[in-house]
């Protein structure tokens, strides 16, 4: 019941999440993986997504359960501090979100943190969503934090080639699509992974949200599919080889 709460949040099903798993999870002090700290952090940002609370209640309540600044200071990371700091990524204003994502970046590429995970596919591929989203979330960027950005989307592109799973998969490029389209940055194979990812859900509802494209978007992703210009390359690979995404 709590993990799939929390996987519903993350892929943003917030009302699949309140109707089918909040009534089992409501009230309650689960010492599981992810109910101890996922769970009371992800209602927080349910419920402000849901209109049933303000921005302002939920990150009060997310303060009072658990201390950010302790976290950020921390040098070992669980199961726990993805699904904490991917509900503060969304509620907190852009300070915080350049803390967390400064921290995040550490956490990623500075070998003197410690990783405990039970779940370790789905807790780093949450590790690295919540750190595009700490940069892609901000009102603006200098070149030192696109820089970063790009790391970390590189390091989390390289982590889904072994760890495949097609509905994070979505997620990633849907946020780096929406991040390019409101920056007037373009990168062509963002833009046919955001529609690939999408037909390659075959769950119906995993995806509460349409494919929300641009005409120009949809001839050039039928223009790699009708020069085989995608299927020459490894998975990733247009974006992977260069190093660099914009």
């Amino acid at each position: 019941m709590e993990s799939s709460f929390f996987l519903t949040i993350i892929i943003e099903n917030y009302q699949k999440a309140y109707d089918a798993f909040y009534p089992g999870v409501q009230d309650r002090e689960l010492k599981t993986i992810f109910g101890a700290k996922s769970v009371p952090a992800t209602i927080e940002l349910m419920l402000y997504k849901l209109n049933k609370q303000s921005k302002e209640v939920s990150l009060r309540n997310l303060h009072q359960k658990f201390n950010l600044k302790s976290i950020l200071e921390s040098r070992i990371i669980d199961d726990g501090v993805s699904g904490i700091l991917y509900s503060f990524v969304y509620l907190v204003g852009d300070i915080e979100r350049r803390q967390i994502g400064n921290f995040i970046y550490d956490v990623i590429f500075n070998p003197s943190f410690k990783h405990y995970y039970s779940y370790t596919e789905i807790s780093k591929t949450i590790i690295h969503i919540t750190g595009i989203l700490s940069f892609t979330l901000l009102d603006s960027l200098d070149d030192e934090e696109l820089n970063r950005l790009e790391k970390i989307v590189i390091e989390a592109l390289d982590y889904q080639t072994k760890f495949r799973s097609t509905v994070f998969d979505h997620k990633i490029f849907r946020i780096l699509y929406q991040f390019q389209k409101e920056k007037n940055l373009k990168n062509d194979f963002i833009i046919f992974n955001y529609i690939s990812s999408y037909l390659s859900v075959f769950e119906k509802g995993a995806i509460p949200h349409k494919l929300d494209i641009t005409k120009e978007d949809m001839d050039s992703f039928k223009n790699y599919l009708k020069k085989g210009l995608y299927q020459q390359n490894t998975m990733y690979e247009g974006i992977l080889k260069h190093g660099k995404i914009w």
